[in-house]
C-alpha cells in the first residue's frame, strides 16, 4: 500500500539470527529461579495429559503446600500457591496467569513428551526454558523483518540486535515461560503482519493480525490495549479493514469472556486481577490496584537504579531520540503500536508495585520492547548526524546495555530482593540500615545507645521501599559484587527438586 513490497529476507540470514540468539539465551546453562513461571509450566503439562484448564490439590499437588495453623500447630491446611486462584467452585483452581501462555507452548511440549520425562520437575522446567528461548529468538527475527519494512537491512539488524541483546528480552523473557514470553513473540509477529498489510493491502493479513493479537490477550490481558488501538486505527484510517479485523477477533473474545464468567462469575473478572487485589491488600492495606502517584511510578519505571528501563537498557535512549526526530510517514506506520505502548506505560506507572515485584530490570515494560526497538530506526536515519555516527552511538550504548543484561542472565537470583540487613534504631534519629556486621559495628561505635535488629529488606515493604532508589544498593552492582555466590545459588536452585516453587 505505502510502497512496493520488498524482497524477502534471505532464509539463511534469518536462521543465523535465530540460532545465534537461541544459543546466547541458553549460554548460562541454568534456570531463572522464580515461581512466576510455574503456573504456566505446570498447566501446560496438565493440558498435555488432557486434564483441562482447572485443577485441584489432587490433580496438581505442585500448586499447594501444607502449612501448620498458627492457632493450632498440630493441625495443617493446604495453602495454594499465589499462581493458583480459586474459582467460584470451592476447591477448584485455575492458573492465575491465564491459559494463553500454556496453550501457545502446548504444541512444543507435545513434541517433547515422547522423548523426555516431563514428570520430572527439573526436566520439565529445563524444557520450558528452551521453549521460552525459542519464542524470544523467533521474536527477534520478527523484529528484524518488521524493521526491514521500514528501513534497510543494516539498520534493521541493528534494531533487532538491540532488542535481542540490550533489553530484558535476554535477561528475563528468554529465561522462563512468563506471560511476557509468548506475548513478545505475538507482538513482534503482529507488528510484522501489520506492516506487511500496509505494503500489500490484502485482507488476509488483517485476519491473521487479529488472531495473533487475540492470542496475545489470552496470554496477557494488557494486550487488549494493542488490540483496541488497532481497532481505532482501522476505524479512522482504513475502515474497510475494520470488519475482518473485528470478525476474526470475536470468537476469541467470546471464549475469553465465557471463561471468566464460568470461573469467576463475571465476564470481566480475571484470575490475575483477583490475585493482584489480594496481594495489594497484604502490601498496602487496600485492594486498590492503581494507587501509585503517576509521576513516582513513571520516573521509577524509567530512571530508578533498581528497575529503571534506561538504567538497564541505556541504548533505548536512542529510541526516544528516534521518536523525536521521526518523519511523518514513519509515525503513520507505527502510531497504533506507540499509542498502545504509552497506554501500557501509564497503567504500569499507576500499578501498586510499579517495579514489578521480584525481578531483574524493568519487567512491567518488557511487553513494549519490540516497539521501542523499532524506534531506533528514525535515529539511525537522522540526517543531521554525520555518516556512520548514528551507528557508532548505537553500538557504544549497546555494549553496556548487553553487559547489564548478561549480569541478569547469568547472576540474577532473589537474593537482592530478600537481602538480610541490620535495621538500626536510635531514639533521636530515623532508622538506619547496615548490610553486614562490620557496618553495624561501625554505626554502633558512634551511637552506643542504638540497637540493631536483623531483618529482610524486601522493597515491596514500605519500610524498605527507598532501596528502589539507591545507587549504592542496586541489583546491578550487587550481583557483580556477589557474582560467585549468585552463580552458586542459581545452580543450586536449578538442581533442587522443584525449581518452579
Amino acid at each position: 500500500m505505502d510502497r512496493p513490497p520488498k524482497a524477502s529476507a534471505p532464509p539463511y540470514a534469518l536462521l543465523l539470527l535465530f540460532f545465534a540468539t537461541l544459543t546466547l539465551y541458553n549460554a548460562n546453562r541454568d534456570l531463572l529461579p522464580f515461581s512466576d513461571t510455574a503456573g504456566n509450566v505446570y498447566l501446560t503439562r496438565h493440558l498435555l495429559h488432557g486434564e483441562g484448564v482447572t485443577f485441584t490439590p489432587r490433580s496438581m499437588p505442585e500448586a499447594f503446600t501444607r502449612q501448620a495453623l498458627a492457632s493450632d500447630p498440630a493441625h495443617t491446611v493446604l495453602k495454594p500457591a499465589y499462581w493458583a486462584t480459586e474459582t467460584t467452585t470451592p476447591g477448584v483452581f485455575v492458573n492465575t496467569f491465564g491459559v494463553g501462555s500454556s496453550l501457545l507452548a502446548l504444541p512444543l511440549f507435545a513434541l517433547a513428551e515422547p522423548l523426555l520425562d516431563l514428570s520430572d520437575p527439573l526436566t520439565l522446567f529445563t524444557y520450558a526454558k528452551l521453549v521460552a528461548s525459542l519464542l524470544v529468538a523467533a521474536s527477534v527475527c520478527f523484529v528484524f523483518l518488521s524493521a526491514r519494512r521500514l528501513s534497510n537491512d543494516r539498520k534493521a539488524l541493528i534494531s533487532a540486535t538491540v532488542y535481542a541483546l540490550g533489553t530484558g528480552a535476554w535477561s528475563l523473557s528468554s529465561q522462563g515461560l512468563w506471560q511476557q514470553t509468548p506475548t513478545l513473540f505475538l507482538y513482534s509477529l503482529a507488528l510484522w503482519l501489520f506492516l506487511s498489510w500496509r505494503e500489500r493491502g490484502e485482507w488476509r493479513w488483517v485476519v491473521l493480525l487479529s488472531v495473533v493479537l487475540s492470542l496475545a490477550v489470552w496470554c496477557r490481558p494488557s494486550a487488549v490495549f494493542a488490540a483496541a488501538w488497532l481497532a481505532v486505527y482501522f476505524t479512522f484510517a482504513q475502515r474497510r479493514a475494520l470488519l475482518p479485523y473485528l470478525a476474526a477477533a470475536t470468537p476469541f473474545a467470546a471464549l475469553l469472556l465465557l471463561y471468566n464468567q464460568h470461573h469467576f462469575g463475571s465476564p470481566f473478572a480475571t484470575a490475575q486481577a483477583i490475585a493482584s487485589r489480594a496481594i495489594a491488600g497484604d502490601l498496602t492495606g487496600s485492594p486498590a490496584l492503581f494507587p501509585t502517584p503517576l509521576l513516582e511510578g513513571a520516573s521509577g519505571l524509567l530512571f530508578s537504579p533498581s528497575h529503571g528501563l534506561l538504567v538497564y537498557s541505556p541504548v533505548l535512549v536512542l529510541g526516544f531520540v528516534g521518536l523525536a526526530v521521526a518523519t511523518r510517514p514513519f509515525l503513520q506506520s507505527v502510531w497504533p503500536w506507540l499509542a498502545a505502548s504509552a497506554t501500557l506505560w501509564l497503567v504500569a506507572a499507576k500499578w501498586f508495585d510499579w517495579w514489578g515485584g521480584l525481578s531483574y530490570g524493568c519487567r512491567p515494560l518488557v511487553d513494549t520492547l519490540p516497539f521501542l526497538s523499532i524506534l531506533l530506526l528514525p535515529f539511525l536515519d537522522w540526517r543531521r548526524l554525520a555518516r556512520g555516527r548514528a551507528t557508532a552511538y548505537a553500538i557504544a550504548l549497546l555494549i553496556p546495555s548487553a553487559f547489564i543484561q548478561a549480569i541478569g542472565a547469568f547472576f540474577f537470583t532473589p537474593s537482592w530482593d530478600i537481602r538480610p540487613i541490620y535495621e538500626i534504631h536510635h531514639r533521636t534519629t530515623p532508622p538506619a540500615y547496615a548490610f553486614n556486621r562490620r557496618e553495624l559495628a561501625g554505626y554502633l561505635r558512634g551511637h552506643p545507645d542504638a540497637v540493631g535488629y536483623q531483618a529482610i529488606a524486601e522493597p515491596r515493604l514500605d519500610l524498605y521501599r527507598k532501596r528502589l532508589w539507591s545507587w549504592n544498593d542496586n541489583p546491578i552492582y550487587y550481583f557483580l559484587r556477589h557474582a560467585e555466590d549468585s552463580r552458586a545459588l542459581r545452580h543450586a536452585m536449578t538442581l533442587r527438586a522443584h525449581p518452579g516453587e
